[in-house]
This record gives structure tokens, C-alpha cells and sequence, in this order.
């Protein structure tokens, strides 16, 4: 996450905590997807 939203950021209040759940969420399916994809390719 650290390459979508930096520290000063959040400190500054551009960014809320609400919006960096939905973004861990988001990055946590991502990943998720990714790693089910290579279970798949390799059956």
C-alpha cells in the first residue's frame, strides 16, 4: 500500500482511515485472486 498512499497523506487528512480499509481490502483480494490464479495453472 505504501506505493498508493503515503504518510503524509494520511497525516494531512487527504486521506481517511475508512478509504484506507476499502484500500487494504482491495489489495488483500487482489492478492487473493493472484495466488488461487497460480493454484489453478498448476493443476
Amino acid at each position: 500500500m505504501a506505493n498508493l498512499v503515503t504518510l503524509e497523506a494520511v497525516k494531512s487528512g487527504a486521506v481517511c482511515v475508512e478509504d484506507l480499509l476499502k484500500i487494504n481490502a482491495l489489495l488483500d483480494m487482489r492478492e487473493d485472486m493472484q495466488i488461487q490464479a497460480q493454484q489453478e495453472s498448476r493443476k
